[in-house]
């Protein structure tokens, strides 16, 4: 071998030992940031469920690595998003079921350490709660900035995807009475978890939803959620979505109250509400509504309180159905 080759193979020989020492030092730094993400979430998560449990028995939270994330979501596949918002949700296989994992938004604005905090609450939170309208907690993972949820997949897709978007592809029409059904359905949810426990904490919230109250004096109550639900009462009734309308410059709840306010809220409801409904359900739906939007929280119902007018209405529209129903196979009977 000449010395021009052998200096030519001891440089490449060199090069390749470089490059190998710096994949090293990146493979040992992303190593340590990972071990030192997952003490630190690891730490603020214990500390909020020895605040939160109070002696509750409650399940075991399985932590899942980032690299099992990652082969979850194929690498965090674009085609795999659900939904995306203050967290963005990506379908996921993981200990073989479907899975819908949360992860950082990227229409945050707000501080690492103020979304640790919203992230790590709700798996505290979720932890405690067992109820067939809230959706199960299965795991997280740790080892990043912004700690990852890992919770159950709903199939049908979601309230919104009925309302707005697309139901396994195909456009949903959701009818009257499925819609009182799912608000009240809900509103148990939130009801039983008034009752259990309430956390008065920091406050992350989809854009249209969040109380103004809590915007102006940064204290949580109860009747935030009542006012968010009353949010979603609106959409439900009218088929607006408050975050695009927010997005628009407009504000679906002023909207609203303008309508109550000129007594012209038959004008603004969805037209399947209006094709199905009639004007009693339909006002009493809407006054409820307008009840929990009110702007100062101490003239707002409870959820309890929410949860029996919105029983009571739904008596009203599926005895209004079922008395159609009659009619229309009476009718169709004489045909024959």
């Amino acid at each position: 071998m000449t010395l021009a080759a052998a200096m030519s193979l001891w440089r490449i020989m060199m090069g390749m030992i470089k490059e190998k020492g710096i994949r090293t030092e990146k493979a040992r730094h992303v190593f340590e940031a990972k071990e030192e993400y997952f003490i630190q979430n690891g730490a603020v998560l214990l500390e909020k469920q020895i605040t939160c449990n109070q002696g509750r028995d409650t399940e075991p939270i399985k932590i899942f690595s980032a690299k099992e994330i990652q082969q979850a979501t194929n690498n965090y596949d674009p085609n795999l998003i659900l939904g995306s918002d203050i967290a963005t949700i990506y379908k996921g296989i993981l200990d073989e079921r479907e899975v819908a994992i949360k992860v950082k938004g990227p229409s945050i604005r707000c501080s690492t350490e103020t979304m640790v905090d919203f992230f790590l609450q709700q798996v505290t939170i979720k932890q405690l709660i067992s109820h067939k309208n809230v959706v199960r907690h299965y795991g997280c993972c740790l080892e990043t900035e912004i700690p990852m949820l890992v919770l159950e997949f709903i199939p049908n897709g979601t309230l919104s995807d009925h309302l707005h978007g697309q139901c396994n592809k195909i456009t949903c029409r959701i009818s009257w009475l499925d819609r009182v059904r799912i608000v009240t359905e809900t509103s148990y949810a939130l009801c039983y978890m008034h009752d259990d426990f309430f956390q008065g904490s920091s406050v992350q919230g989809t854009y249209g939803y969040v109380d103004p109250e809590y915007q102006a004096t940064l204290q949580v109550t109860e009747k935030c959620d009542v006012f968010s639900f009353g949010v979603v009462l609106v959409e439900v009734l009218t088929g607006h979505h408050p975050t695009e309308m927010f997005l628009r410059h407009n504000n679906l709840v002023e909207y609203f109250v303008l309508s109550m306010e000129e007594n012209c809220i038959f004008q603004i409801v969805a037209d399947v509400v209006l094709g199905q409904g009639s004007n009693e359900d339909i006002q009493a739906f809407a006054e409820l509504a307008l009840r929990c939007i009110k702007s100062k929280g101490d003239e707002r119902p409870s959820m309890r309180e929410v949860t029996i007018e919105l029983r009571r209405i739904l008596q009203l529209v599926r005895s209004k159905d079922s008395k159609l129903s009659a009619e229309t196979g009476l009718a169709l009977t004489r045909l024959a």
